[in-house]
């Protein structure tokens, strides 16, 4: 189990869905993950932290190359970020572009703070992980300085000459290896993780600038705050229920508040509470998916309501019942008959 709530907190599933087409062992890039190639493929979809560094570790070892993020970071900076990259190219100066990254940064990557700091002739942009990540550390601080790298590169079309980076671990290769991708002065074991540019660079118009996408990609980002706290543990439940209950083609029986918990990496008192919190229950969101799982059972004309009622886990059709009319005011026969189908 982990203390540190971020471990929790939503993030979009997109980096993981373009990591698993990097190698052909998508299963071993999910692996410890809970996670399943079925719902990585819903758009929009989220989820925890926690799975998503499990991945990049997953990919971490399976790599050929120390440095394969690398290429794969700058493959992906022009759409990985959703509507912030259009809030980005199409800002009216490469200043309001990188404050609209400073700003929803963080809705992508809710593992990492990134702080800027404007001086009279230098703008610092600093990343720190919220967490231990461990040897983990490169790739997410790295990625992030490339997609940068690269915007400041397409709004300006001129060298990087005057920024320089600085890293707080050992170099991974050689000062020619990150001259492949990196386009600036580097230095490595440093205090902290920091880009430095010019404050002058902030000026510069950018020649992509469109008012009203500019202002309909910033309106886009402000709608897209994933779920969190509460809601953030209410979502990963519905996840693990859904996974749990839907192990065998609707024939497993639910789960236990047990089981769940235990899948989450939680405690059953810890998942009380924070169902609690979001104004739900255990019972409840078991009872929503029994209900959706039944009519979608229900549409199969040819499958006996007894037959429904084992799957979905109750003793008998008769209970079946009860609890169908509860969650509709029909019967699951008088239900099949209205033509709800």
């Amino acid at each position: 189990m982990h203390d540190n709530p971020i471990h929790e907190t939503l993030m979009p599933a997109v980096y993981v869905c373009h990591m698993l087409r990097e190698f052909d062992q998508p299963a071993a890039i999910l692996d410890g993950s809970n996670l399943a190639l079925s719902e990585l493929a819903r758009p929009g979809h989220y989820i925890t932290v926690e799975q998503n560094l499990r991945c990049v570790a997953n990919a971490m070892k399976l790599a050929s190359s120390p440095a394969w993020y690398l290429p794969w970071g700058l493959r992906i900076a022009e759409y990985i970020h959703g509507p912030l990259t259009p809030a980005m190219l199409t800002a009216p100066t490469l200043g309001a572009g990188l404050d609209a990254f400073l700003q929803y940064f963080g809705q992508r990557i809710p593992y990492m703070e990134i702080r800027a700091q404007r001086g009279a002739t230098q703008l610092e942009i600093e990343l720190m992980p919220r967490l231990d990540v461990g040897e983990l550390l490169p790739p997410l601080i790295e990625i992030p300085f490339l997609i940068l790298q690269h915007y400041i590169g397409t709004v300006r079309a001129l060298p990087m000459d005057g920024a320089r980076m600085e890293f707080s671990y050992a170099a991974r290769g050689t000062q020619r290896d990150y001259r492949k991708w990196f386009e600036c002065d580097m230095r490595f074991q440093a205090p902290r993780n920091v880009l430095r540019i010019p404050s002058a660079w902030r000026t510069t118009p950018n020649l992509g600038y469109d008012e009203a996408l500019w202002h309909a990609a910033l309106g886009k980002c402000a709608e897209l705050t994933p779920p969190q706290g509460a809601t953030a543990a209410l979502y990963a439940l519905r996840g693990q229920l859904q996974r749990l209950f839907n192990r065998h083609d609707h024939s497993a029986t639910p789960p236990t508040l047990f089981e769940v918990a235990r899948h989450m990496n939680t405690s059953p008192r810890t998942l009380i509470r924070r169902l609690r919190a979001a104004g739900t229950t255990y019972q409840l969101e078991l009872d929503n998916l029994r209900r959706l799982r039944a009519t979608e059972m229900l549409r199969r004309l040819g499958l006996p309501i007894s037959v429904i009622a084992e799957a979905l886990g109750f003793a008998d059709a008769a209970g079946f019942a009860k609890a169908f009319k509860r969650w509709t005011g029909m019967s699951p026969s008088a239900w099949r008959k209205s033509g709800k189908l």
